[in-house]
C-alpha cells in the first residue's frame, strides 16, 4: 500500500498527570489547533492473530485496526459516552499535513477537574453513558463481515459541526484495513463525520466499504441517540447497484460484494 500525505504525521503521546483530562478541554485549547480528527486510544480488545503480513509474510501477529477508537468533538466510533483521557493513559494525535514545520501539544491545568472520573483506562475497560453538554443526533453504523469481524462508524448532527471538514468533528480515516466502514466527505473516508444542525431530513451521507473476500456482508445500527433515538425518525440506506431504499431501524441489511473498495455504491 503507498504511503499517503498523513503516514508521517502520527505521534504517540499521553496523559502526564495524575488525573484525568477532559478530551475536549484538550483538543480545544488553542496551541492544540494543529491537531486533526481528534485523539485515537488502542483499547486492546481483541488478541493478535497468527496471520503473516500479506505483504512481506515476515509478521508473526496482526493487530486489528478497529482496536483503536477515535473520540472528538462529535464523539466516539466506540458509542455513546462521556468520555476522559485516564491518569497515564497513551493516545495517538494526527497533526496536520500541511507544510513541513514544527508544533508542540500543551498539557496544562485547564483540562482537569476534580468531577472527572479517573477510571477509564484502557485495556479492556467499558464506558459509562452519560448525559451531554451540547446538542448531539448521532448513529453509530457497524458493517459485519462473514467471519465475524466489525467495522464501526459514526455519522453525528452536533452543535458546530458542517458539511465540510472540521478538524475537531471529522476523523480521517483510510483504505488500509482489509476491511474498513467510512462515510466520505467529498473523496476523503472518515471513520467520524460530524453534520451541521439543524438536521434535515433528507440529508444524505455517502458512505464506503471496502471488502477483504467476496460474500455476504451487513450494516447494522450499533446505537444511536438524541433525535434518533427519541423521536420516529427512520435511517435509510441506499444501494444504488441494487436500486434498494431500506430500513435499517428495521433490521440489518444484507448485501454481497466483491473484494476491494466500494465508495460509489451506498448512501
Amino acid at each position: 500500500m503507498l504511503r499517503t500525505i498523513t503516514d508521517d504525521n502520527w505521534n504517540l503521546i499521553g496523559n502526564p498527570y495524575p488525573s484525568a483530562l477532559g478530551v475536549n478541554e484538550f483538543l480545544t485549547f488553542p496551541s492544540n489547533n494543529t491537531i486533526v480528527g481528534g485523539i485515537r486510544i488502542w483499547t486492546h480488545g481483541q488478541l493478535p492473530t497468527n496471520a503473516v503480513d500479506p505483504f512481506y509474510q515476515d509478521f508473526i501477529t496482526n493487530y486489528y485496526p478497529s482496536d483503536y477508537i477515535t473520540i472528538n468533538l462529535t464523539g466516539a466510533t466506540s458509542g455513546p459516552g462521556d468520555y476522559k483521557i485516564g491518569s497515564g493513559q497513551g493516545f495517538m494525535v494526527l497533526m496536520n499535513p500541511g507544510t513541513p514545520g514544527s508544533s508542540s501539544v500543551t498539557f496544562n491545568n485547564s483540562m482537569r477537574s476534580a468531577s472527572f472520573a479517573n477510571n477509564q483506562f484502557y485495556r479492556n475497560s467499558t464506558i459509562e453513558n452519560n448525559a451531554d453538554t451540547i446538542e448531539q443526533n448521532r448513529i453509530w453504523l457497524d458493517l459485519v463481515g462473514s467471519t465475524g469481524a466489525v467495522n464501526r462508524m459514526l455519522v453525528g448532527y452536533v452543535t458546530n459541526a458542517t458539511q465540510d471538514e472540521d478538524a475537531l468533528y471529522d476523523s480521517f480515516t483510510d483504505y488500509k484495513p482489509s476491511q474498513n466502514f467510512y462515510s466520505l466527505i467529498g473523496n476523503d473516508p472518515m471513520s467520524i463525520q460530524g453534520r451541521a444542525l439543524p438536521f434535515n431530513v433528507n440529508d444524505r451521507v455517502n458512505l464506503g466499504v471496502t471488502i477483504p473476500q467476496e460474500g455476504t456482508y451487513n450494516i447494522a445500527i450499533s446505537a444511536l441517540d438524541g433525535l434518533f433515538e427519541t423521536t420516529n425518525q427512520n435511517i435509510y440506506i441506499e444501494d444504488l447497484e441494487n436500486n434498494i431504499i431500506h430500513n435499517l431501524k428495521d433490521s440489518p441489511y444484507t448485501f454481497s460484494a466483491s473484494e476491494g473498495n466500494i465508495t460509489d455504491r451506498f448512501v
